[in-house]
């Protein structure tokens, strides 16, 4: 299987058609768009993160016992912390695996999935769930090496058809390549310029 190119990017990531036809086409995913007119209705997102979103479609589900599906939603307001709101709203009002992709006007696409993992608390025997962000921001006009890298490894192949299979190879690839992340995207203490040290602290909580 040849490796994508820069070109199949920059030419798949210009507006919605595009990336549909991109994620269909160029990543092999099963594609069935379905519009919500109404997300808080039919997703019960709070209204509060609604009116953040300018259009939101289901673009493609893989149903099992936990279903892998990615959602496309165009956003008002494109920052880290919208992104992660309303990927976390929709992960515990409907429990399941996803890939969000997020855009305000298709200059940057964000590939954004939430992983989660129950953790011990410190000084009890009690777990509870912590949510790891993993992202990748990629400059649709011009995308970084890296990005094609990640991109490459979204890609599904004949064996890759399970969600739980699908989900696992998602997470790898975001978690694998970090190309440059614009700071207006970061969240407030990255932009507040914290120091190196808490700066580490923070990327090995899994909050960046």
């Amino acid at each position: 299987m040849e490796g994508l190119t820069l070109a199949q990017i920059r030419s798949g990531l210009k507006d919605r058609n595009d990336l549909i036809h991109f994620m269909s086409a160029g990543l092999g995913y099963k594609i069935e768009p379905v519009f919500y007119e109404n997300p808080t209705e039919d997703l019960r997102i709070p209204q509060s993160l609604s009116v953040k979103i300018n259009s939101l479609w289901l673009v493609c589900s893989y149903p099992g016992e936990i279903p892998f599906q990615i959602y496309l939603a165009e956003i008002k307001e494109f920052t880290f912390y919208t992104c992660k709101d309303i990927a976390i709203s929709l992960l515990r009002s409907h429990p399941a695996n996803y890939l969000f992709v997020f855009t305000k006007d298709y200059c940057h696409i964000v590939f954004f999935c939430v992983e989660r993992s129950f953790e011990k608390r410190p000084y009890t025997w009690r777990r509870e769930p912590k949510y790891y962000c993993r992202f990748l921001v990629t400059d649709c006009r011009n995308p970084a090496h890296d990005d094609l890298l990640v991109l490459d490894k979204l890609r599904l192949d004949q064996l890759s058809t399970a969600p739980d299979v699908i989900y696992n190879k998602v997470i790898n690839a975001l978690k694998a390549g970090r190309s440059a992340i614009p700071t207006w995207f970061m969240p407030w203490y990255y932009q507040l310029g914290f120091s190196r040290k808490a700066y580490a602290r923070f990327r090995k909580s899994g909050l960046i």
